[in-house]
């Protein structure tokens, strides 16, 4: 049989949307996609054009005055759409009688056999998305008829949502007529229908953090309403629905695994949510999540959620998750608002926290915490009397704590400014963190090692070996230690058994710090000690070797000091840098503490920040999503 001309109807979903209750529905968009190319011409014609002149056709000839392709688009979702048309008399010749005409769809069989022939997989439009009014006659004396072919939004969007998402709907309309010829090659029209479905969706990945400081903590969840790429208008009122997401416990285990994290899911008891709406001209709303204090726990919680439910038939929700996180528990920074640089932390054997810093308390302060944000000092690693004599008066710079073989083994920069060739290591035990520590003197001789400025050491072990790195802005290095770790492992001529350079000179502060398959390289750039003016910046590099070469995202090297810039100043505070070994609370979360200035204050030394470090999808450390230090944030979970 011969395959006529079809008008067509499509309604397209793109890829990778699924309309409501599908998931990862992100908006609608419904298309009546093409058959033909261009309007009018007889090329994009499934029909062939008979043999023969139309003009040859005796009396009335009939044709559609609108033919081949016609777009129309929907973005009212409460508004018909109603696409006018006319049929009309050849060269406007008026007939002496009424002439009656027939404008009809396909029936299924016939769209059955046009998708055998041409390979498509098109579905017939129900009846019931869509209306043609006509007055089935053209008048006496008239020359022209017209008809009215209504879509209806609100029934195209209930077929989709009836489990009909990413099918190819058309509408083949042919004119016919018993008592008049049809110009055959104007006897079909196909109209490509866009019907563009308004989608709310949140403004945010990341909500932050609700700080409960007061019973009922409420936090504001923008929204925007988008038509594909581009915000919309509400041209029809509606409300929408915030719900708490689907696996949400799962989606927490995942967000800790991911981020290093160590959260535990809001209880359903501890909030409650309000809806939002939309109302005529509207372009954003919002909506909102209440968090009660006295229903939490002393932990810190995250709470997955989405916009949820139905919208009537106005728009659509998009269901992509955010995060709000909350805790009773926060810090503030500086944690110590007092000058002690070059922080070193460790949580020795009775359970507390302690941090020693660079003398500007001299004889080096030493300072306890349960918690690492609640500090006390408590005292000095030296006295006048124990305090290290080796090269003469020099000041104790950049502390290093380790707890090897039973003892508290306390690695310190014996340092004189602007003598970078008597600047060097040493080293010192106790059996009690708070000391009282004995020397046991150099352990990194620049000369006998030639690197200039040996400060800044960092002590590691891997595979039952000790190691120590070392170097400020003259190259990063590394030897292996003795297993006591208090001097260098030599050969029997004194040279180092290995040591090796592991980055460029644009480097201090060195921290390594083992993750997965990776081991991580943080240091410091810039210039540390110039108050409101400071350029300090930490950086990292990794590599899957101890020994590097340690790289950033894009494969530099640090040898050639490239890297990834990880903290930054800011407003509030400057000069972030050189930090203590990374500490994990008992939730397993990963705390970074460092020095920095507080910019206002920055006449009264370096004080001490606490910030927790986060991991991205890839493995890349970071600090919040801005690469600042916080102003206010959760605590670790210590219990």
């Amino acid at each position: 049989m011969r395959i006529p001309l079809i008008s067509a109807l499509y309604i397209l979903i793109p890829q990778g949307l699924i309309i409501m209750k599908y998931i990862n529905k992100i908006f609608l968009f419904i298309s009546l996609f093409f058959i033909a190319i261009s309007c009018g011409k007889e090329e994009d014609s499934p029909a062939e054009k008979p043999e023969g002149d139309d003009s040859q056709t005796q009396g009335i000839t009939l044709s559609l005055s609108t033919t081949g392709i016609q777009g129309v688009t929907i973005k009212d979702m409460g508004t018909d759409l109603v696409q006018q048309l006319q049929v009309k008399c050849n060269e406007n010749q008026a007939p002496d009688k009424d002439v009656p005409f027939t404008l009809s769809a396909w029936t299924e069989a016939e769209l059955d056999a046009y998708n055998t022939q041409k390979g498509s997989e098109y579905f017939l439009l129900p009846a019931n998305t869509y209306s043609i009014s006509h007055s089935g006659t053209i008048a006496q004396g008239k020359t022209a008829s017209d008809i009215a072919i209504t879509f209806k939004p609100n029934e195209l969007m209930t077929l989709i949502n009836n489990g009909n998402a990413g099918k190819q709907y058309v509408l083949p309309l042919r004119l016919s007529s018993n008592d008049a010829t049809v110009q055959e090659i104007r006897s079909e029209v196909i109209f490509t229908v866009s019907l563009y479905i308004p989608t709310v969706e949140l403004l945010q990945k990341d909500y932050g953090t609700a700080f409960l400081e007061e019973e009922d903590t409420r936090t504001t969840i923008g929204t925007r309403l988008m038509m594909g790429t581009s915000t919309a208008e509400c041209n029809n009122p509606f409300t929408y629905e915030l719900k708490v997401a689907e696996n949400a416990a799962q989606l927490v285990d995942e967000y800790n695994r991911t981020h290093g994290t160590g959260y535990e899911l809001l209880p359903e008891t501890a909030y409650t949510m309000e809806n939002g709406k939309y109302n005529a001209g509207d372009r954003t709303s919002e909506c909102s999540i209440t968090i009660h204090k006295s229903k939490t726990g002393d932990g810190s919680y995250l709470l997955p959620f989405c916009l949820g439910g139905e919208n009537g038939e106005v728009a659509l929700n998009n269901p992509s998750v955010s995060y709000l996180a909350t805790g009773k528990h926060f810090y503030s920074n500086p944690i110590i608002r007092y000058s002690a640089p070059d922080p070193s932390v460790i949580r020795a054997q009775d359970g507390y926290f302690y941090l020693y810093g660079t003398e500007d308390t001299y004889n080096m302060p030493i300072y306890q915490s349960k918690d690492m944000v609640n500090w006390e000092y408590k005292n000095t690693a030296f006295t006048n009397e124990t305090r290290p004599t080796w090269k003469g008066n020099h000041s104790l710079w950049a502390p290093e704590i380790r707890y090897i073989n039973g003892k508290y083994v306390l690695y310190y920069s014996w340092a004189k400014w602007g003598d970078h060739w008597n600047s060097e290591v040493g080293v010192a035990t106790a059996d009690n963190p708070l000391g009282p520590f004995i020397d046991h003197g150099q352990v990194i001789d620049a000369q006998k090692l030639n690197v200039e400025n040996s400060i800044d050491q960092f002590e590691f072990e891997d595979g039952g070996k000790k190691y120590l790195f070392w170097g400020s802005f003259r190259g990063i290095y590394v030897v292996e230690l003795t297993d006591d770790g208090l001097s260098v492992k030599c050969n029997n001529d004194g040279t180092p058994v290995f040591k090796q350079q592991v980055a460029g000179n644009a480097y201090e502060g060195t921290c390594i710090y083992k993750r997965g398959e990776w081991y991580y390289l943080f240091a410091s750039i810039g210039a540390c000690c110039e108050g409101a003016n400071s350029t300090y910046q930490t950086v990292v590099g990794r590599s899957k070797s101890l020994f590097g070469p340690y790289v950033n995202r894009s494969g530099g090297k640090m040898l050639n000091n490239q890297h990834e810039i990880l903290i930054s100043g800011d407003g509030n505070f400057v000069g972030t840098g050189h930090n203590s070994i990374i500490q994990h609370d008992d939730a397993g979360q990963a705390w970074m503490i460092l020095h920095g200035y507080v910019k206002a204050e920055a006449d009264r030394g370096r004080y001490v920040m606490l910030e927790q470090l986060l991991w991205d999808e890839e493995g890349w450390p970071s600090v919040k999503e801005t690469g600042v230090l916080s102003a206010k944030a959760l605590a670790p979970v210590i219990k």
